[in-house]
């Protein structure tokens, strides 16, 4: 049987069990009207909405931050539109994405020359405004993160 099917059932006989204890009863009682079944359906219905709402508003997957978003779809368009994917990133060595990360970071909203630390050519060395360069670090950290854990698994 489904593993997630036996924990609904499980799940469903401790309820079962608590509600015994708790009201004495169970839902074979015959005492209630269908009316009173149907209130105490809305009540536990009004219970999960409520449930809903607090859980929508927990930090998580879909409720991520502006910035981690950005970060994300910057890192989307860098393989996407760039192709800059495993392949072209495992072919970075000598921390070169975490040297071009800390430049962009550094150097977030200067329109200047590339630093002396920029490891790729000059012509690659494109600041825009504090945000974007941030963000384009925060890829950078992202692809090298990446990397590195492809090479932790290749090493397994």
């Amino acid at each position: 049987m489904d593993v997630n099917v036996l924990r609904v059932m499980n799940a469903l006989k401790q309820r079962s069990d608590a509600g015994q204890l708790k009201y004495g009863t169970t839902t074979e009682r015959t005492d209630l009207s269908l009316r009173d079944w149907l209130q105490h359906l809305q009540e536990e219905l009004l219970d999960a909405a409520v449930y809903v709402e607090r859980l929508k508003s927990e930090p998580g997957e879909e409720a991520e931050s502006p910035g981690v978003r950005l970060i994300a779809d910057e890192r989307r368009r860098q393989v996407e539109v760039e192709e800059w994917d495993a392949g072209h990133d495992d072919a970075q060595r000598s921390g070169a994405m975490r040297r071009a990360a800390a430049c962009y970071a550094a150097f977030a909203g200067q329109h200047r020359a590339a630093p002396p630390e920029w490891p790729w050519g000059f012509g690659s060395w494109k600041p825009k405004d504090e945000i974007r360069d941030l963000v384009r670090a925060g890829a950078l950290i992202a692809a090298e993160i990446d990397r590195l854990k492809r090479q932790e698994r290749e090493g397994e």
